[in-house]
């Protein structure tokens, strides 16, 4: 594991999935792949924006022993319990497909603040698709080897030699925190995922709660559907599969929690 950063606190680990794993995560998501979207809109769903321009899906907390043992290992890596993740989030970005400089740091009745952040790379593009830190700091071994590599990175990368980038390699995962030790809001996690030029990168995302973040794998007796006259049927048509992110929850609760807890 290697720190690149202190603003914001960031931290590289090499090696963190196997290729198996990589490719397990792409298989099964990629049949529900749907446009990406931004929170907003009615009741907080999200919203298509071109400010978010790739395709993904979200996968529930203990989908299969593979995922399972992934989020027992992003557990580890962040020293935040499970239970405080949000279900995984799949990414595909092609053919100069971006999401512009954003902050991850959401406050949710639902868990409380987004504190941290782990991104898993699955498959590396041809060129671009770095994550970029506009107003990050990179520690100065870390800035040494970023002008080292300016003819490898983007433009949305390199910034004129500001921030801090990491370059997608597949199997690496980056862990970065939103807000700082004070409680306030680290404006330097601001982050993009630069536009892919060439090829295809997959992103695997875990977000991290400060506190317990309920989805449809907890049995609580708050566990209900907000739209009981449908889930049922929707649940066993297989929804809570093909659309988990409504049905179980994805950035904010599901609709259908009972029903695909049955």
């Amino acid at each position: 594991v290697e720190k690149l950063s202190d603003e914001p606190k960031a931290f590289l680990y090499h090696g963190f999935l196997s290729a198996e794993e990589c490719d397990h995560l792409i298989k099964i998501g990629t049949p529900h792949l749907k446009r990406s979207t931004v929170v907003g809109g009615k009741d907080d769903t999200g919203v298509l924006d071109d400010v978010r321009t790739s395709f993904g899906t979200f996968l529930p907390k203990k989908y299969d022993d593979v995922l399972y043992g992934i989020e027992r290992r992003v557990e580890d890596f962040s020293q935040i319990s499970y239970e405080n993740q949000e279900q995984l989030q799949l990414l595909k970005y092609h053919d100069g497909q971006e999401y512009k400089d954003h902050q991850d740091g959401l406050t949710s009745p639902n868990g409380g603040r987004r504190i941290a952040t782990v991104l898993m790379f699955l498959h590396e593009p041809e060129k671009g698709g770095e994550t970029s830190f506009p107003q990050g700091k990179p520690l100065p071994a870390v800035a040494q080897r970023l002008r080292g590599m300016r003819d490898e990175l983007s433009d949305c990368a390199w910034r004129d030699g500001r921030g801090l980038a990491v370059k997608p390699r597949r199997g690496d995962a980056v862990l970065f925190f939103s807000f700082k030790k004070n409680g306030g809001s680290d404006i330097a996690s601001t982050h993009a995922s630069c536009p892919t030029v060439g090829g295809v990168k997959w992103t695997a995302t875990k977000w991290i709660h400060e506190k317990r973040f309920d989805t449809g794998v907890w049995r609580e007796p708050k566990c209900v559907d907000e739209e009981p006259a449908n889930c049922p049927g929707w649940a066993k048509s297989g929804e809570c599969a093909n659309n988990p992110a409504y049905m179980l929850g994805g950035e904010t609760p599901g609709k259908c929690l009972r029903s695909c807890c049955a």
